[in-house]
């Protein structure tokens, strides 16, 4: 039997028979076929779109990873449920993470993870608020904070609200994928001893005034040395022939 995992967000949607609709994906974990399955033959080809823009930049073995998709009233008109359905997609697939109970959303996403601006915001914002609480979360783009009105009511509203856009700013409400790290330590630089045993890397500057090696020291002990004897041999010859002419 497949491995599965459901996900729902709600979005809100405007108009005479406005209100909060849900987008629930459930998600076949252990089959990576790719398939993307929904009821509603007049959105197969936008849901596969969103969830082309959504899952932009992931690996293939989660890319193709088989979804079917619902609605709880499939006869919402409009495109901002998008980021509904990019956040159930990637919840389901991936796994549910962060403290909220419920969420709610609402932004369309017509390019690779960019949420851009809905249509009718102050009135779904209105709905969104009657449904709010502590538990909540609402996330919206952040292009439609460009009315002062709109920005006043998300200060003295209810929950935990959002603003957005693009899709990696949520990341924390799904589980990540678990990749490789690719970063490279940052280079650390070798002491004088670690240096010498890798000739390949160049030693520091602050070990370049070295001091002279041991054989240097020998070499002139050495002239040194001779030196001495050579002096004390040429005081004695003196001694003896002043002796000599006593």
């Amino acid at each position: 039997m497949l491995e599965q995992r459901e996900a729902a967000i709600e979005f809100p949607t405007a108009g005479a028979s406005g209100g909060l609709s849900q987008v629930k994906v459930r998600a076949y974990l252990t089959s990576h076929e790719g398939r993307k399955s929904c009821s509603y033959s007049n959105r197969t080809t936008e849901i596969k779109q969103i969830l082309g823009h959504a899952r932009d930049g992931e690996g293939l073995a989660t890319v193709q990873i088989d979804v079917v998709i619902r609605f709880s009233d499939p006869d919402f008109e409009g495109s901002s449920y998008g980021l509904a359905l990019a956040l159930a997609d990637k919840r389901a697939r991936f796994g549910e993470r962060g403290p909220f109970e419920r969420i709610i959303a609402t932004g369309v996403l017509s390019k690779p993870g960019c949420i851009a601006r809905v249509e009718a915001f102050p009135q779904k914002l209105a709905l969104v608020l009657e449904k709010l609480d502590q538990q909540s979360l609402f996330v919206f783009p952040k292009e439609n904070l460009d009315d002062p009105a709109v920005l006043e009511r998300t200060m003295v509203g209810k929950g935990m609200m959002r603003a957005v856009s693009h899709l990696n700013e949520l990341h924390d409400l799904w589980q990540a994928e678990p990749v490789p790290s690719q970063r490279s330590a940052a280079p650390v630089p070798l002491t004088a001893h670690e240096a010498l045993r890798e000739p390949s890397k160049p030693i520091p500057s602050q070990y370049n005034e070295a001091p002279a090696p041991a054989k240097g020291y020998f070499v002139r002990g050495m002239i040194l040395g001779f030196s001495v004897v050579m002096l004390i041999t040429g005081l004695s010859i003196v001694w003896f022939r002043s002796l000599a002419n006593f």
